[in-house]
């Protein structure tokens, strides 16, 4: 009984320590509609992120928040799909899409916050 006594009492103070109703990661929802798919998020910083996603198989789009995901701007892409971004900063990054229907892979480049060099290729040649 004498080595039950340590048990008892960690018990106790592990049960009385415990904070009740208090989310550990407290969190906003943000409602997108249920034609959007988002395929991917990167954050560059706290408050800067890319996601990318669209419409199914009517247009890609790449989204963009400053303020750490309360609001999103949306670029419309000339591809059908958006699927992977990577990012070396807030300003400089990569965004890959495809038109399924015409077996191209398509590169979208981030530099200095403007999307340039988009390469359209074919993806079995």
């Amino acid at each position: 009984m004498k080595f039950l006594y340590p048990y008892i009492i960690a018990c106790v103070l592990v049960m009385c320590g415990c904070a009740k109703n208090k989310s550990p990661l407290p969190f906003d929802s943000i409602l997108i509609a249920d034609s959007i798919s988002i395929q991917q998020i990167a954050f560059a910083t706290n408050s800067h992120a890319f996601a990318v996603g669209g419409i199914a198989r009517e247009y890609g789009c790449i989204y963009k928040t400053t303020n750490g995901g309360t609001q999103w701007n949306i670029v419309e892409t000339t591809v059908s799909r958006m699927n992977s971004v990577f990012l070396h900063n807030q300003s400089n990054g990569v965004f890959c899409g495809d038109e399924q229907e015409k077996d191209k892979l398509c590169i979208y480049r981030l530099e200095n916050d403007s999307l340039i060099n988009m390469i359209h290729t074919n993806i079995w040649t």
